[in-house]
């Protein structure tokens, strides 16, 4: 169900059948996510150029947009040079997630790896769900839609967002091991992504310590 901007995503995407081999180590998730976070990225670069899907970049001035269209930074070296590709997950971060919310289970923690791709509508970052769900090359494991209008928002402090966890299964990824590494790309809107600041994030992880997640 597609809607305009400003009203909820309503989606519903089955994810494919999984069998995986658990990894109980940090030491090897971390290995493995350091390799597969170039796939990754190559991935979201193609989903943005056919979904008007935008980056963050860094700032150039006080005028200058927090994010770019994939389309356009592509065909721009210096553009492309100042986006700001997501870091991997702290280790800190990691081991706190497996401590407070899986039991000590460090293989329920699938965001190690991770991306962002910005989008300027709802009907865009839908458009982009078909693309992703549609790719041969990607299993979804896991959809977390914020953007649901059932979903309580208070839970997020007002945040919402399209949160899928994937896997890269191809050729490349499955002689590299890598092809059961899950991994996060976030989709969100323009208006949520620029209210996401350092001040911001730094509320929100007090907010989210509050809660013991």
């Amino acid at each position: 169900e597609r809607t305009h901007s400003g009203r909820m995503l309503s989606v519903s995407l089955t994810a494919f059948p999984v069998t995986s081999v658990c990894v109980r180590s940090l030491d090897l998730l971390y290995n493995q996510a350091i390799v597969l976070s170039s796939y990754i990225r190559d991935k979201v670069q193609e989903w943005a150029e056919v979904s008007q899907g935008h980056f963050p970049v860094a700032a150039c001035g006080e005028e200058s947009p927090m994010v770019v269209p994939w389309s356009e930074a592509k065909e721009d070296d210096a553009l492309r040079s100042r986006i700001k590709w997501p870091k991997l997950k702290s280790p800190a971060r990691s081991i706190e997630k497996a401590l407070r919310c899986y039991k000590n289970d460090v293989s329920r923690v699938v965001d190690i790896c991770r991306q962002t791709i910005v989008y300027s509508s709802v009907t865009d970052l839908t458009e982009s769900l078909t693309i992703i769900a549609s790719d041969s090359e990607v299993k979804i494991r896991r959809i977390v839609n914020r953007m649901d209008e059932n979903y309580d928002s208070s839970r997020t402090s007002g945040y919402r967002d399209v949160k899928l966890n994937v896997s890269i299964c191809n050729e490349a990824t499955e002689m590299l091991g890598l092809e059961q590494h899950v991994c996060e790309v976030q989709l969100i809107l323009k208006e949520f992504f620029e209210i996401k600041t350092a001040e911001a994030h730094v509320r929100y992880v007090y907010f989210r310590n509050m809660r013991s997640e």
